[in-house]
């Protein structure tokens, strides 16, 4: 793989991140990040960021964002629980 195309992919997954980390902050935590810890490995499920109507709604943003579709039996914590898991599973889903 060429430095070119690891710069590019490296520059997609941080883009990727961003739009995942904006979303859940402004749509789950209010905009604010103050009154809890949160960071790409905070399990949103165990701290209560991510309940099952969070949970469609961060599935309908992901689809729609990055133009992927979730089968229902990729609705699971291992693919949603993290910024890092949704980051791995969304990249995965993309067509390269």
């Amino acid at each position: 793989m060429s430095n070119e195309i690891k710069l590019e992919s490296l520059a997609h997954n941080e883009a990727l991140r961003l739009k995942v980390r904006s979303y859940i902050i402004e749509n789950f935590l209010l905009g604010s990040t103050e009154d809890i810890v949160f960071d790409d490995q905070t399990p949103m499920v165990d701290v209560g960021i991510l309940d099952s109507t969070a949970a469609i709604e961060l599935i309908t943003f992901l689809e729609s964002a990055f133009s992927i579709v979730i089968d229902e039996q990729e609705m699971v914590p291992e693919n949603l629980n993290t910024v890092d898991s949704i980051c791995a599973f969304v990249s995965q889903k993309q067509p390269r």
